[in-house]
């Protein structure tokens, strides 16, 4: 195939979209004003290519039948034309012919045509083919999936905000220092090596020595894989936490009434700057401020696409009242006309109803903010401070963020149309947890026990229960599972984290269900409720109210180890007090189902109008009132529970 023509990269391209029926040349056309083009295309016998011929009359048709656009056809070399579609001569391009544009499929062509064209007629757009196609591709293949993604939470009812972030590239009065920026082209890693030369001009200065931010900009941005999208990996210091794949917001309230979820790239994160100064802190700090009890969660990834933040997105529990709010500054894009490629974004949301600050319009000088950018697209703490509270005016303006939604969606510079699916995660999850030997090992193991267990057939239930200690509740849920499944796997939670050693929880869980003859009870390993998978568990009374993602134990347990055993509804009691139990309940409610699992709350049992439950037995054995724990323990429990504090004297 003639490279010249169009490349196989870029013919790709093209079959991908049309594979997903979409068809947004129009709109490219749409976007620059122009209403008729001029298709032209060599059809000689020493040119001709079938392949990108009938590329090229897909294009002519996709464009006429747009109902916006109409197209001419003129062959450089012995015309034949299309059906329907008038040729045209080449006297024709005088400035008189009644076209806004040509459109040149080989690149040759257009090299050559585009300068005496535009000299017969300067007025006259010329592009090639090739560069409409990688635009329409980026818009549709990129931007879409996160914009579709946010109007489809807008229909749902959220909050939704999208912040174009500033650039110093932007700024039509910039600062000396921000002209050095620009001048220079420092834009990622804080200010690199130009930072013991700029320090003194960058602001920095008013919160830190040179040592001091030095410390803090070396913090790592290290990402890993999770399912087909990246996350940033755990890190703790004193500045730079991440944990759970959240950044930390330095002034969260322990208990919240609604979330605020914040994704993004670097611009949102707050790179290279503590966590006291990122936008999601500041943006924390304006609720804390005026009374509201929000938790503002930093989901941001360094260098994320588009299509990362959806996919974040899609796999993130968000309630009913919680709002999303997503930050990107100009994205990079391969997109030749980027101006195409940003007004996509803008024009898009805005007519979906959904509120767009562009940042820019808000960092322009005169300003008494100070210096604002770190290096030419990230800003510095005084920046991120004035972002937080955009964010915020803009979330709390209610006429803003419940316009009315428009009757038909509008994907595509309002015309409707229909959007093409958000990228769908893959069934494969890499990571360095479930491609490890010892993983493949546990999951085989789990496979030989199945093997080994002939009752283990028809409908096979799960429970994961940690017992510290085992509860006539525990007893209750267990039978209430067993009653309605063929067969019950009881794991008990392995990790020694707990008042009560693991043999000895496991051993009273076996005595209290001895009865029961199709429960079968054994230790959790190292991948289910464990310091690997669920580290917020074992913690969990140092982070009662505070929102956690546990998505990832869920996952793991939903995609390897229920299909090991034939698992395929997995039981939970209700949670009425414990915070980060009931978000973990909240989270197999929402993830288990999309891999044919089936998730059951059972009603807690409760005695004295309170439920039953292990914190509440460990602390009447603080006060050694077995009288009150006889009436929440088996008889087996209460007899060890007696002779563990006869131990501890």
């Amino acid at each position: 195939m003639d490279n010249a023509i169009l490349p196989p990269g870029i013919i790709a391209q093209w079959l991908e979209m049309a594979q997903r029926n979409i068809h947004c040349f129009p709109h490219f056309f749409r976007h620059h004003g122009i209403e008729r083009i001029a298709l032209v295309y060599p059809n000689t016998q020493n040119a001709y290519v079938p392949s990108v011929d009938t590329l090229v009359k897909m294009f002519a048709a996709e464009v006429a039948a747009g109902q916006h656009v109409s197209v001419a056809f003129y062959l450089t070399e012995s015309p034949i034309g299309l059906r329907g579609i008038p040729k045209l001569n080449p006297s024709d391009f005088t400035g008189s012919e009644p076209i806004d544009a040509m459109v040149v499929a080989e690149h040759d062509v257009y090299d050559s045509l585009k300068g005496m064209i535009l000299q017969i007629n300067p007025a006259l757009k010329v592009f090639w083919l090739g560069d409409i196609i990688t635009d329409v591709y980026q818009a549709a293949m990129i931007a879409a999936p996160l914009v579709d993604t946010l109007i489809k939470l807008k229909v749902a009812g959220h909050r939704v905000l999208f912040m174009l972030a500033p650039t110093a590239m932007d700024l039509e009065r910039p600062s000396p220092y921000e002209r050095l920026l620009v001048q220079y082209g420092i834009q990622n890693g804080g200010i690199g090596r130009a930072l013991k030369e700029l320090f003194p001009h960058s602001g920095l200065g008013d919160k830190y020595t040179f040592d001091e931010y030095v410390k803090v900009a070396m913090s790592p941005l290290s990402m890993i894989p999770k399912k087909n999208y990246h996350v940033m990996a755990d890190h703790q210091s004193a500045s730079y936490n991440i944990t759970n794949s959240i950044r930390a917001t330095v002034g969260q309230p322990k208990a919240c009434d609604f979330r605020v979820h914040v994704f993004g790239n670097s611009a949102g994160l707050g790179a290279f700057l503590a966590d006291e100064d990122t936008s999601s802190s500041h943006l924390q700090a304006c609720f804390n401020k005026n009374g509201a009890r929000a938790c503002v969660l930093n989901y941001c990834v360094d260098a994320a696409t588009s299509s990362n933040i959806s996919l974040r997105i899609q796999d993130t529990a968000i309630d009913e009242q919680d709002s999303v709010v997503v930050i990107q500054p100009k994205c990079g894009t391969n997109a030749v006309h980027a101006d195409f490629f940003g007004d996509y974004y803008i024009q898009t949301m805005r007519n979906n109803g959904i509120p767009v600050i562009n940042a820019n319009e808000h960092f322009q000088r005169p300003h008494d903010l100070g210096e604002v950018f770190l290096d030419a697209r990230h800003l510095n703490h005084n920046g991120n401070k004035r972002l937080g509270r955009l964010i915020y005016a803009a979330l709390a303006d209610d006429a803003a963020m419940n316009a009315p939604l428009p009757a038909v969606p509008c994907p595509y510079f309002g015309m409707a149309e229909d959007v093409p699916d958000a990228i769908a995660p893959v069934g494969d999850w890499y990571d360095i947890v479930s491609d490890s030997a010892e993983f493949r090992s546990y999951v085989a193991k789990l496979k030989t026990i199945a093997a080994d267990i002939p009752q283990a057939t028809g409908v096979i239930g799960s429970i994961v229960v940690n017992c510290n200690p085992f509860t006539l509740g525990h007893r209750y849920l267990i039978a209430k599972a067993a009653a309605e499944v063929d067969f019950l796997y009881v794991f008990v939670v392995e990790e020694d984290k707990s008042v009560f050693p693991f043999e000895d929880r496991i051993n009273l869980v076996d005595l209290g269900t001895e009865d029961l003859p199709n429960v079968g009870v054994m230790g959790s390993g190292k991948f289910m409720i464990s310091t690997l998978t669920f580290p917020e568990y074992f913690t969990k009374g140092e982070r009662q109210g505070a929102a956690i993602d546990p998505s990832a134990d869920v996952e793991l347990f939903a995609l390897y180890i229920a299909p090991a055993l034939g698992i395929t509804i997995r039981f939970a009691g209700t949670e009425p007090n414990d915070t980060v139990t009931r978000q973990y309940n909240e989270s197999m409610a929402r993830l288990l189902p999309r891999y044919n699992i089936a998730f059951r709350e059972v009603q807690r049992v409760e005695t004295d109008d309170q439920p039953i439950s292990a914190s509440r037995v460990r602390k009447l054995l603080e006060e050694r009132n077995f009288e009150a724990i006889e009436k929440l323990v088996p008889p087996t429990t209460l007899a060890y529970l007696r002779l563990f504090a006869e131990r501890k004297g």
